[in-house]
């Protein structure tokens, strides 16, 4: 077999075996419910269990479906609380549709959808802020034509007006994710 070959099939065994939720020795050692909190904990959907009996399949572990299910349900108690709603949209995660309990999920979808709107408006200001860094330090070199410099001023004003805007839009976003948070607190 050629080098390359040899090396592209490596590089295949190790990527398959990379994207495995469990190692042998996990499998055969894990706490089913154990993993199940987890796995709650983290906001995984229940289609995770899956994933973990196809990667315990090839060593003939088949897992407790019970016992995990038991251990997520504990799990999402913790993960589909406001406070994590708030933190896993302020952090930019998604959230699956279908992860919390339906008595805690429209809540927990309302304080997410607001606290990751706050997410994107930030990382809007800081890419609008390093936009306008950039242009400022081109401002600042001697070598520019009348024609270039005129373009970058105007350029800077506008980004300078998308800024306010945005910082205004990003003021009413956590007025409204405070608001929704003391209401939805439960």
């Amino acid at each position: 077999m050629r080098p390359l070959a040899v090396c592209t099939v490596i590089l295949a065994a190790l990527s398959l075996s990379a994207c495995a939720t469990l190692d042998e020795k996990e499998c055969r050692s894990v706490s089913w419910r154990e993993l199940g909190v987890r796995d709650g904990r983290m906001g995984y959907p229940a289609s995770r269990l899956a994933e973990h009996q196809e990667a315990c399949a090839e060593f003939g572990i088949r897992p407790d479906p019970a016992a995990y299910a038991r251990g997520r349900l504990d799990g999402l108690e913790s993960y589909c609380q406001p406070h994590n709603a708030v933190r896993e949209g302020l952090a930019g995660r998604a959230y699956q549709a279908g992860v919390c309990p339906p008595g805690k999920e429209a809540a927990f979808v309302s304080l997410h959808r607001a606290a990751y709107e706050v997410h994107e408006s930030r990382a809007r200001i800081s890419t609008l802020n390093g936009q306008s860094d950039s242009i400022e330090r081109e401002l600042r070199s001697d070598k520019l034509s009348d024609e270039r410099r005129a373009r970058l001023r105007h350029d800077l004003r506008d980004l300078d007006r998308d800024l306010r805007r945005e910082r205004d839009q990003l003021r009413w976003k956590e007025s409204d994710l405070d608001r929704l948070s003391g209401r939805l607190a439960y």
